[in-house]
């Protein structure tokens, strides 16, 4: 007898620096990491939002409220995520800074995880947008 292929396509999703971001200063990073692995979600992660979150875990505001160092963090999130590279171009978000998170859902047909809610109210959007609290409710 054969083993059924599982022929089901895995979704892949883009968790925003800002959901990164939110879980840490909150404290609750290790949720994060064990909803992921827990639900087998398969998250990409490119050198451009490594190097957001590194350069937003070291802005003052936000390093009064780590418990650990920042490469910490930073190790932990790749620990959890595929890094894949940029293929394709994209211009045209809301906010210029974050068109490479365009590009790499593009790239990879990934659906993108955000708190930004212009990001999430864009019309125009080429790629699937949920917000976290969707996000965390998938599974």
């Amino acid at each position: 007898m054969y083993a059924k292929k599982d022929t089901m396509q895995k979704n892949k999703y883009l968790l925003d620096c800002n959901v990164y971001i939110s879980y840490i200063i909150n404290g609750k990073l290790a949720d994060l990491v064990e909803y992921i692995l827990n639900n087998d979600i398969f998250v990409l992660s490119c050198n451009e939002l490594e190097n957001e979150i590194a350069d937003v875990l070291q802005r003052p505001h936000i390093s009064k409220y780590l418990t650990e160092k920042a490469n910490n963090y930073s190790d932990i999130i790749h620990t959890i995520t595929h890094r894949v590279k940029i293929t394709k171009k994209y211009t045209g978000s809301p906010d210029a800074k974050d068109d490479y998170l365009f590009a790499l859902c593009l790239s990879h047909k990934a659906i993108l995880v955000t708190g930004d809610k212009k990001l999430q109210r864009f019309k125009e959007s080429p790629i699937q947008i949920i917000s976290t609290t969707a996000f965390k409710n998938l599974f």
